[in-house]
């Protein structure tokens, strides 16, 4: 099957080039791996040894979170905190929503492929619609016929959980999600998650 990939500046590679086959499915993606370097950050800080090593420990956060120890925080602690917590405050609540996602994923849709995992697609016709969701600028991104060498599962975005969503609202709405209909799949917001053996066929972008 042929369809199209939107690669964004910040998953530029070497491994993407027209004629390359990939193995998609064997590691977490970069959208997993930003989830869990956001949970990092923030339940981590990095502090150094004598011998001038650096060593990870768990943040305190009940101390982290009173005046009187942030105010004892040397300038790169303070620094390195804050910029965790808002990273955590901003992507918290969309970590949140992936987590219900692959917990129905893993229990009631098994042979579904995960989004902790996958390459994300889009027909030709849904290329705009995407760029617009994206926010993609001129110049930070690429575009690249693929062809998929087994079927791809097909859902819509607009059946993704909202992030403020009450939890039982969230887990139903993920199993709209994993189990569309043929009304969903006819409008716009299409999206194919594909695992597996691709091939880049060209570079359009």
């Amino acid at each position: 099957m042929e369809l199209f990939h939107i690669h964004k500046s910040n998953m530029f590679d070497e491994s993407y080039y027209e004629g390359a086959e990939l193995e998609v499915g064997k590691e977490p993606n970069l959208f997993r791996m930003n989830s869990l370097r956001r949970h990092a950050s923030f339940l981590y800080e990095t502090k150094f040894n004598e011998e001038g090593k650096e060593q990870y420990h768990y943040r305190d956060l009940a101390s982290s979170f009173n005046i009187e120890s942030i105010n004892k925080m040397s300038d790169d602690q303070k620094k390195s905190f804050i910029n965790a917590l808002q990273e955590y405050i901003t992507f918290g609540p969309i970590d949140n929503r992936e987590m219900v996602l692959e917990e129905v994923r893993y229990k009631l849709y098994s042979d579904r492929p995960s989004r902790y995992k996958c390459i994300w697609l889009c027909s030709e016709e849904e290329i705009d619609n995407w760029l617009n969701l994206l926010k993609v600028e001129d110049n930070n991104y690429q575009i690249y016929k693929v062809r998929t060498y087994r079927e791809p599962f097909l859902t819509n975005e607009n059946l993704l959980p909202t992030p403020s969503m009450p939890k039982e609202l969230m887990y139903e709405c993920a199993q709209k999600y994993w189990n569309p209909t043929n009304e969903d799949l006819s409008i716009n917001g299409t999206e194919y998650i594909y695992e597996g053996k691709i091939k880049l066929l060209k570079r359009v972008k």
